[in-house]
């Protein structure tokens, strides 16, 4: 694997053309200069001199050297010891003392200091260029962080053997040890030398690129089919026998679908005789009676006919009204839902559409029709008819939308129903999709929307919360202003209810002045919180919060 992806690296690296080597580092130079024996050796002047015993005895060799350049020509004074001791024969002691091999060293070992300071300076430049270089990425691999140290230590020693042979060109009798750097050179020129070889294979590959991303895709599957044979030994098995269960079972299905044929061919001849509609005339006057309407009944006259009688059996054609010509069309519409005018299309999917049922019908016929309507819904929802697939309902009538759509009372949303406004302007019709949230509130959910939407108005909030402890409480609950003070233990909380009840009643029935609003602001807020304590010290919080969150539903559902 890691063979595969250093040669993804170079192979589709954005830049493919071919790369240079990295010059290596020569330590030949250094290497002599830091081997060289001057640094061990001690350079004294001749020591078959008279002067040179004090000399060598003193140890003042690299004094004296120092020393003589302020040994004037014309000046017998010593500058040692500041006496008239300089003579001519002084002077001849001296300079056999230091001869020439003394001067040679001595020259030899400033030369090798300023070698080595140019060559390591050099070296460090082209350690520094080779780092510059592989700080970013590059499509060969190279040690980038391990180079670094090396080169630093290579740095410190430089730095060291330099201060030393500075040391030396200063007292050249001294024996001093200087640092060899072979082993940082050898180590650097392994990492090069690797990374010179990264070059060439990648240079290699960028002269045959578009052969070997093939031969690499070919080993890349080769290595990947290789590393999960058991698994595909094992889907490989698996599809076998998969297979096998596939022909016979499309063998299966060729024997299902030729008797299917044949079935459907008997189904094509039975479904040209009419159905017997007698269940359907039972259903109709089963449901007529069980809603209490007795005004005529369905009585067959022949085969697959039937006729409306009044109960004294005088046909009821000429005499229905409007309202039950509608009705008893709407209940033969809804057996026919359920079944078909053929045996063949008995069981075929449908979708229903009811446009305005109850356009001119009585109170009590509504209500029949409701109910009708909401077996039809039930039926979809929990998909018990699977023939059902969808339903369509159409009205301009408020009050059948609200029976049909409202559950317990309320507008709830649900996510396999969709409510949709159509307005016609100018013989253009306009729709407007509301999803699935109810755009018809009951008077009581408008009650509590407008409290929440109005929670910074004295004046709507009054007679808003005036009228839903109204509805909720007293009506509904029979509970009186008493019933619910004394729900509050707490006096400080029941005088604030007290207040409440006061406040809402009279902000309800009048309106107040504008110095009376400005100062009723401060209390709306402790107002509202004792509206929702009224909900909780009754044991009907449950409620409150569900009409709040309901109310806050609504109003982002409408500013959709």
């Amino acid at each position: 694997m890691e063979e595969l992806e250093a040669t993804a690296t170079s192979l589709f690296y954005d830049d493919t053309s071919a790369i240079s080597n990295i010059h290596n580092i020569s330590p030949e130079t250094l290497s002599r200069i830091e081997n060289n024996t001057i640094w061990k050796e001690i350079i004294i002047g001749k020591n078959n001199v008279g002067i040179s015993n004090l000399i060598e005895h003193l140890r003042i060799s690299d004094w004296v050297s120092t020393g003589i350049a302020y040994i004037q020509e014309d000046n017998s004074t010593c500058p040692f010891c500041q006496k008239e001791t300089i003579d001519d024969g002084f002077r001849e002691s001296i300079e056999n003392y230091f001869d020439d091999t003394y001067k040679e060293n001595a020259t030899l070992v400033k030369t090798l200091l300023t070698h080595y300071v140019t060559e390591a300076r050099a070296i460090e430049s082209s350690l520094d260029h080779i780092i510059g270089i592989h700080e970013q990425p590059t499509p060969y691999s190279f040690d980038i962080d391990l180079f670094k140290q090396i080169s630093t230590q290579l740095k410190i020693k430089f730095e060291l053997n330099i201060n030393i042979m500075r040391e030396k060109s200063h007292e050249l009798s001294r024996d001093l040890d200087i640092h060899t750097t072979s082993d940082e050179f050898e180590k650097l020129q392994e990492i090069i030398a690797n990374s010179n070889g990264a070059i060439q294979v990648h240079n290699n590959l960028v002269t045959t690129l578009s052969t070997s991303k093939n031969l690499l895709k070919q080993q890349v599957w080769h290595y990947t089919v290789a590393s999960n044979k058991t698994i595909l030994d094992e889907y490989n098995s698996k599809k076998i026998k998969l297979g096998r269960a596939i022909t016979a079972l499309r063998k299966a299905i060729g024997i299902a679908n030729s008797r299917i044929a044949g079935i459907e061919e008997v189904l094509v001849d039975l479904s040209q005789i009419p159905t017997n509609t007698l269940s359907t005339v039972h259903g109709i006057n089963a449901s007529l009676l069980s809603f209490g309407f007795t005004g005529f009944t369905i009585q067959p006259v022949a085969e697959n006919k039937y006729q409306l009688h009044r109960s004294d059996g005088t046909l009821a054609r000429d005499t229905l009204s409007e309202g039950e010509v509608t009705f008893i069309t709407f209940l033969y519409f809804y057996h026919l839902c359920k079944g078909g005018r053929t045996e063949f299309s008995i069981n075929t999917d449908r979708v229903i559409v009811i446009d305005d049922p109850i356009s001119s019908l009585d109170s009590n016929i509504l209500f029949v029709v409701n109910s009708l309507v909401k077996d039809i819904i039930k039926n979809v929802k929990t998909d018990d008819n699977h023939q059902f697939k969808q339903l369509i309902i159409l009205t301009h009538n408020i009050y059948f939308h609200k029976e049909i759509s409202f559950v317990n009372g309320q507008a709830q949303s649900e996510n396999t129903v969709n409510f949709w406004k159509l307005r016609k302007s100018e013989n253009k019709t306009s729709i407007i999709n509301y999803q699935n949230k109810n755009p018809i509130y009951s008077s009581y959910e408008m009650l509590w929307r407008e409290l929440q939407e109005n929670m910074r108005s004295p004046i709507a909030i009054q007679n808003s919360m005036r009228r839903i402890i109204e509805n909720y409480f007293k009506i509904l609950g029979s509970m009186g202003d008493d019933d619910i003070l004394n729900k509050f233990t707490c006096p400080n909380e029941q005088l604030i209810c007290k207040s409440l009840i006061c406040w809402v009643n009279d902000g309800s029935h009048c309106i107040p002045d504008d110095l009376f609003i400005d100062g009723q602001f401060a209390s709306i807020d402790e107002y509202n919180r004792i509206f929702e304590a009224v909900f909780e010290k009754t044991g009907h919080i449950s409620h409150y919060n569900m009409m709040m969150r309901n109310t806050n539903n609504n109003i982002s559902q409408i500013a959709v």
